[in-house]
């Protein structure tokens, strides 16, 4: 990171003379904005209220009620009490700097280890809720299933109020849904990597996902060759007599080195014989929240300059796997597109175009696994997480030394 381009950053949002006015759509009054967080604080407050009563009234009841604590699947494994392997304890991770926006966004994305990853053999289970975690005799849910003690409490599996009658599964069943495991950057980060351990299954396990199935997700199942064992469901309560279960590889969102390794040795490949666009690649982000108010201006500057300007939700996967993988030079706003980071080569230039309301260093995070050369930008956000880039400063990047 040059520091000297992150420093005196919130100097630049001081008004000119001249120029575009950059905080003309600052966002609503304080008035309004009060007023949502009360809402908002009175909502979760109430729910909050009656999903425990709820709770304490129906806790002997499988179909009403949300479960009432949580066990460790992990402890049961070390303990010999069900089958199961842990595949690795901790893995070491690289360190940020001072400046970082890892750092700068306060979201401990730069820690999250020790994180065991195991599986285990769980005999005539349950499934619920959303994220379809464990759930035992005792109306507990597996913590780990749910991202571990500090989050299972919040997890959607933690807090319904009524289920469905239970499906069965017959013969060996896995899952892999999870409480994020919707979009393009969790089904890569946080749903793919749960498949290193399908191979300490029975070979005619069959797999479960949150459904409806996405384009995305068949044309990665099918490269895999795993699109006949999944079945993606929007049911949320099922009872399995032979689970394994896959253990999450990690907190979403921290730096993992080990799941970009395995996502680039499963998926390396598929960026072969795809057409690039050439070495300069504009992202492009519309008519979506964190976007540009000045968009058109940012595409035509560098489509003066000869770049490409792509649109990655008009793409299948294998497309997206070549332009990255050819593309020297890199530049988007934050968002899922950036996942596709996986399968550039080293030393790429990477700039990420972040707004001060929607700070997130999950892609700096990445870059630094596959040793890219990553820079960034904060600028003020709107009410939607929108920015105004300055040319200035995409012009000092392109004319940054590699």
């Amino acid at each position: 990171m040059n520091s000297k381009w992150i420093e005196g950053a919130y100097e630049r949002f001081q008004p000119k003379p001249a120029g575009p006015p950059r905080d003309r759509a600052r966002g609503p009054c304080i008035g309004s904005v009060m007023m949502y967080f009360g809402i908002r604080f009175f909502y979760r407050f109430t729910k909050n209220i009656l999903v425990g009563l709820v709770r304490f009234l129906f806790q002997k009841l499988q179909n009403w009620g949300p479960p009432i604590g949580a066990y460790s699947g992990l402890d049961l494994l070390r303990a010999g009490r069900v089958q199961g392997q842990v595949l690795f304890e901790s893995q070491a991770l690289p360190r940020f700097l001072p400046g970082s926006v890892t750092l700068i966004c306060g979201l401990k994305q730069e820690s999250g280890q020790p994180w065991p990853l195991f599986w285990c053999h769980l005999k005539k289970t349950r499934l619920v809720g959303p994220s379809l975690c464990p759930c035992d005799g005792e109306k507990r849910i597996m913590e780990e299933s749910a991202y571990g003690k500090n989050f299972y409490g919040s997890d959607p599996s933690y807090n319904y109020l009524h289920l469905s009658a239970p499906q069965t599964l017959k013969g060996p069943w896995t899952s892999m849904a999870c409480r994020w495991d919707r979009g393009y950057y969790h089904w890569f980060m946080d749903v793919l990597p749960r498949l290193a351990s399908l191979s300490f299954f029975p070979l005619d396990t069959r797999c479960l996902a949150r459904g409806p199935l996405q384009p995305f997700q068949d044309e990665t199942l099918r490269w895999l060759g795993l699109q006949d064992r999944f079945i993606f469901t929007e049911e949320n309560h099922f009872f399995a007599e032979n689970f394994f279960y896959a253990g999450l590889a990690g907190m979403s969102g921290c730096i993992n080195p080990w799941k970009v390794a395995f996502l680039r040795d499963q998926l390396g490949k598929m960026s072969a014989g795809q057409p690039g666009q050439g070495e300069n690649v504009y992202v492009i982000r519309r008519g979506k929240t964190r976007g540009l108010r000045n968009e058109q201006e940012v595409e035509a500057f560098f489509r003066r300059r000869g770049w490409s300007v792509i649109d990655t939700e008009q793409l299948t996967v294998a497309q997206q796997a070549g332009i990255f993988a050819q593309a020297k030079k890199i530049c988007t706003l934050h968002g899922a597109a950036l996942t596709n980071l996986i399968w550039a080569s080293p030393g790429t230039q990477v700039l990420e175009l972040l707004a001060d309301n929607f700070l997130n260093g999950v892609y700096e995070g990445l870059a630094k696994v596959l040793g890219l050369d990553y820079s960034f930008r904060i600028y003020r956000g709107d009410s939607r997480c929108r920015i105004h880039v300055l040319e200035e400063d995409l012009m000092a990047w392109l004319e940054k030394p590699a």
